[in-house]
């Protein structure tokens, strides 16, 4: 789930692709626990062989990390995120597909929101038995206390104004999730899997983070994962 801030901070990285410069293999991913790095609302990552390690937010700049090593192609993708912005994810799930990349969740990571395209877009996915994968659909993130404000205020109230409020950003938010969940079937998940998520019980304060969906957050391990074709393959 993406954490209030992030979009304001996305605001001041619209920097040009042409003018990218990797900050890749700058620190080492892989010999770092995974709990260290995750949180935080940047991606980290390292480039180690044919393999980029990606710890953090799924942020606009990934796709570049990814298309900056003409020479050494990557081939797989570590993942280990609590999520970001879906416009992103697309993006960077379509190249991962595209250029037949393998994705991989190691031990004592996570696989969160938007960060669940990406390993599903992989062609070979591999998780740790301990890793932990989490879904849900499109959020709408308040920006300012008088969004926040709106937010509660129209889940409670039943005004003219709060139910136009309401339906507006439901709409937008299932047209979304309706393409998100889409994307998914189309990388190989199972066919009920929407239909799955959307019976889950409803999420009682889904206003606190705009969750107009209202479906409850859905968490399972790796090996639960299994049965919606989500994990291929479990790593010793």
């Amino acid at each position: 789930m993406v954490k209030q801030g992030f979009l304001i901070l996305l605001l001041f990285w619209a920097v040009s692709s042409d003018a990218f410069v990797s900050s890749c293999a700058t620190y080492d991913i892989e010999n770092t626990h995974p709990e260290k790095v995750r949180v935080g609302i940047v991606s980290k990552c390292m480039v180690k062989g044919d393999t980029l390690y990606l710890d953090g937010a799924i942020d606009p700049y990934i796709i570049d990390e990814l298309r900056v090593y003409p020479t050494t192609p990557i081939r797989k993708v570590s993942l280990n995120s609590d999520g970001g912005l879906v416009k992103d994810a697309f993006e960077i799930a379509e190249f991962i597909r595209a250029n037949n990349i393998e994705t991989f969740v190691r031990k004592d990571a996570v696989c969160k929101s938007a960060c669940t395209l990406l390993f599903q877009a992989g062609v070979k996915r591999v998780a740790h038995q301990s890793s932990i994968f989490m879904y849900h659909g499109a959020r709408f993130i308040p920006q300012t206390s008088k969004q926040i404000s709106k937010l509660e205020r129209c889940a409670k109230e039943q005004t003219e104004e709060c139910h136009d409020f309401n339906e507006q950003k439901y709409l937008a938010l299932k047209e979304t999730t309706d393409q998100l969940f889409q994307r998914y079937r189309e990388y190989d998940i199972a066919d009920n899997f929407y239909e799955l998520y959307l019976s889950l019980p409803e999420d009682p304060l889904w206003y606190e983070d705009g969750n107009f969906i209202k479906t409850m957050d859905w968490e399972m391990t790796a090996l639960e994962s299994m049965n919606y074709n989500i994990v291929q393959y479990l790593a010793p």
